[in-house]
């Protein structure tokens, strides 16, 4: 069989490695650095040292910082305490999803929220997935985040997004509506500084018109592409976030790790260093508040322990982010 039919056919992107020896060069490496390493720092690693070693350096120097203060603190919750926890505190909140791009018509990728919502329920949590356009603009749907918000009410609510969905909490953030209810951002693979596939898809006019022509087909709003270019103004915009918590799940995958549908993504954007399939993963230094590391996954989330992980989520934010709550339940 010749060899490029092989390589179309690839299983996976790279057999597994030494990830133990990988990890003791990484922290061998950034002993010299202030942790975490700025994005200059992790493409400077990642020039002289290769994209493998560069992604596990930035992991592990976000493990050296406040960033992994906070994930151990995530790490150690007691999912259990959930249980004991009183119904009416746990009627006092209101979770909203924000879902990703294409949930309607790829509910198998778990960006329609189905799982964090089901969860939710489970533990007795009020939750609502916010009807957002699957293929629509990211102005769009952040009036509909807007919109869910007020149906809220004064219940103390966190905003729950995925991927393009992050994009849309973004933006409806820049436009400092005031909403005090508001109390927190759980931010899943978001995209934080736009996309460079946008920015290869509108690099010259035969792409634009043909990637118009293909948006138009599949009924998806060409305004997504525009808005997630990288040099789209709205990524250069302030957040407001001063009163709200934020935290951001963030994948940091090696080849090995990716699945299958994003092998050949990962490869294009491996010049620009670390990344998750979609986007460079440092982007989301840029965002306000704590980023918790998860390594091993793509950005599909497709690692075990996300139900988990989601649990200890709602733990932290019905008890251990508010001192007097997590004592009555110890």
């Amino acid at each position: 069989m010749p060899g490029w039919i092989m390589k179309i056919n690839a299983l996976f992107a790279a057999p597994l490695g030494d990830e133990v020896e990988l990890a003791r060069r990484a922290r061998a490496l950034i002993a010299a650095y202030a942790c975490p390493l700025s994005q200059a720092d992790v493409q400077a690693i990642c020039s002289q040292h290769g994209l493998e070693l560069a992604t596990r350096a930035w992991y592990e120097s976000l493990l050296r910082s406040r960033h992994g203060e906070f994930k151990s603190r995530i790490d150690a919750l007691d999912i259990d305490a959930l249980k004991r926890l009183d119904h009416d505190t746990k009627q006092g909140y209101r979770l909203l999803v924000v879902p990703g791009m294409f949930y309607h018509e790829h509910p198998e990728v778990g960006a329609d929220g189905r799982l964090i919502a089901d969860i939710a329920a489970r533990v007795g949590l009020e939750c609502e997935v916010i009807d957002v356009a699957s293929r629509g603009g990211i102005r769009g749907n952040s009036e509909r985040i807007g919109e869910a918000l007020e149906r809220a009410g004064d219940k103390n609510t966190w905003l729950v997004s995925m991927s393009k969905g992050s994009s849309e909490v973004l933006h409806f953030l820049q436009s400092g509506s005031p909403c005090p209810q508001l109390k927190g951002w759980l931010n899943i693979a978001g995209i934080a500084a736009g996309s460079p596939h946008a920015d290869r898809k509108l690099s010259s006019p035969p792409r634009r018109v043909f990637y118009r022509l293909l948006c138009a087909l599949l009924r998806v709003d060409y305004r997504v592409m525009q808005e997630l270019h990288t040099r789209h103004p709205m990524w250069s915009m302030a957040v407001d976030a001063a009163d709200l918590e934020c935290i951001h799940v963030t994948p940091v995958p090696l080849s090995a790790h990716l699945t299958a549908k994003l092998q050949p993504r990962y490869r294009k954007l491996a010049a620009l260093g670390p990344n998750d399939g979609i986007v460079p993963i440092t982007d989301v230094m840029r965002l306000p508040g704590y980023i918790y590391p998860l390594w091993g996954a793509d950005h599909f989330i497709r690692a075990p322990g996300i139900a988990e992980l989601i649990y200890r989520f709602f733990c932290y934010i019905l008890i251990d982010s508010h001192p007097t709550q997590r004592r009555e339940t110890l």
